[in-house]
């Protein structure tokens, strides 16, 4: 698993991102993303939502952790999408109060 400092990832590397829709849909879904250095988990999102997934709900937010919209839970914790940097093997769910 990647350092979660951003700047650690590679251009060019490829990461495993797993995604829990909203329930009831207790799934998960895997999606290999060739990323970009310092690349935010929200920016890992939308590349899922334009590139490979289309039916991603993705909520527009301000990027700089300032408003709550983007919050999800990032392996276990509730995080700023646009804040918290992306990690290989990371599991992406819809926070508690962001169904």
């Amino acid at each position: 698993m990647a350092d979660t400092a951003f700047g650690t990832l590679q251009d060019g590397q490829r990461i495993s991102v797993t995604i829990r829709r909203t329930p009831p849909a207790p799934e998960t879904e895997t999606f290999e993303v060739e990323v970009l250095g310092g690349m935010s988990v929200f920016n890992v999102l939308e590349r899922i939502r334009d590139n490979l997934d289309p039916s991603l709900a993705v909520p527009i937010s301000c990027r700089i952790g300032k408003c709550d919209i983007c919050f999800v839970k990032v392996n276990g914790k509730v995080r700023w999408a646009c804040t918290e940097p992306a990690t290989d093997g990371m599991l992406v769910e819809p926070a508690p109060r962001y169904p």
